[in-house]
């Protein structure tokens, strides 16, 4: 451990940071370390990571391009589909004749989140336009609340932006289909990043503390307000 006083430099992706990072900050700051908490897209703290900026980086790859820096993934987590809380989903919702019944609203595709559901329709053979790309949350949630379009999202991005889920409906994305079956899953893991031999037990209270907000305490309250199982949510480590 580090001696008192001393400052952690943390970055972590903006919905982590949101949402498990005041419980973190909380955590770490039992053990008399100052703890100073930044948010960011991956690329950026991978950047920052490798630039000796960070001491500990929470991103959704996981990537490093420098030796002597160590990796964990710490948890999972499902996407879904949110829609309008007015809209009327189909029986059997097809997801071309989706997207031409409703705009598809994206994150923009310099993000990870973005580039990665954009691979996933790829990967389907669906091409949507582009209309409306962003890179936070927020705003792409408000649009959606709005019943301006649809949206492929975590989570935790939900629960960053929880104050627009009483005006959405969220489902998992099997029961939306494609080529005349369901879609298949997606999901996207948080990993943990730190340099060797300098943290000692930190890295291990950070993953102590985190698996029990995000397993204890989120996935209780994220299932209840989207009445979805519990276990369809975030698988842990």
């Amino acid at each position: 451990m580090r001696a008192k006083g001393t400052i952690v430099k943390i970055g972590c992706v903006d919905s982590f940071a949101a949402t498990i990072g005041p419980q973190l900050v909380k955590g770490l700051s039992n053990s008399s370390l100052k703890i100073t908490l930044w948010s960011g897209i991956t690329p950026v703290l991978d950047e920052q990571m490798n630039n000796r900026m960070l001491d500990v980086a929470i991103t959704t790859e996981g990537s490093t391009k420098r030796a002597g820096i160590s990796r964990q993934k710490l948890f999972t987590e499902n996407y879904f589909a949110v829609f309008p809380k007015d809209f009327a989903l189909q029986p059997v919702e097809n997801l071309i004749q989706l997207s031409h019944r409703l705009q598809f609203i994206r994150y923009s595709s310099r993000s990870v989140i973005g580039a990665q559901i954009q691979s996933y329709l790829d990967n389907l053979g669906v091409e949507i336009e582009r209309n409306f790309e962003f890179d936070a949350t927020d705003p792409l949630l408000s649009l959606v609340a709005a019943g301006l379009g649809w949206a492929i999202i975590t989570p935790l991005c939900l629960w960053q932006s929880r104050h627009h889920l009483d005006d959405v409906t969220v489902i998992p994305l099997n029961r939306i289909r494609s080529l005349g079956k369901p879609c298949p899953p997606l999901e996207r893991s948080f990993y943990m990043l730190w340099r060797k031999e300098e943290l000692q037990k930190i890295p291990n209270y950070v993953k102590e503390i985190v698996n029990e907000v995000a397993s204890r305490q989120l996935t209780k309250e994220i299932s209840a307000k989207l009445n979805i199982e519990e276990n369809q949510l975030f698988t842990f480590e």
